[in-house]
């Protein structure tokens, strides 16, 4: 399950979609921990999504992708706070969903 949550993660933090509905809880934790990182949006990434070869797409990729590899290496090593970090996901959604 790592795999592809990287996987959807990379798609979120490159171009800024979620790939697969299914993929929605770890493109909202990948945000977060971006976000946590300092390294929310960036018009870099959208100037760039035409040319991915282009230096300031790179520039601007580089520290997204190393930040989600170490965190998907840590839960590898991990995965119970993976677990506990989609727990409090679908908890935060019930909560939404519910309006409470």
């Amino acid at each position: 399950a790592l795999r592809a949550d990287f996987g959807a993660a990379c798609g979120l933090a490159l171009g800024g979609v979620v790939v697969h509905p299914a993929a929605q809880a770890a493109c909202d934790i990948a945000a977060a921990l971006l976000a946590g990182a300092g390294l929310g949006g960036d018009c870099a990434l959208l100037l760039a999504a035409e040319d991915t070869a282009a230096p300031a797409f790179r520039a601007a990729a580089l520290p997204r992708l190393a930040r989600l590899a170490d965190q998907h290496l840590d839960w590898s090593v991990e995965p119970a706070r993976h677990a506990a970090l989609l727990a409090a996901w679908r908890r935060g959604v019930a909560l939404e969903l519910s309006g409470a």
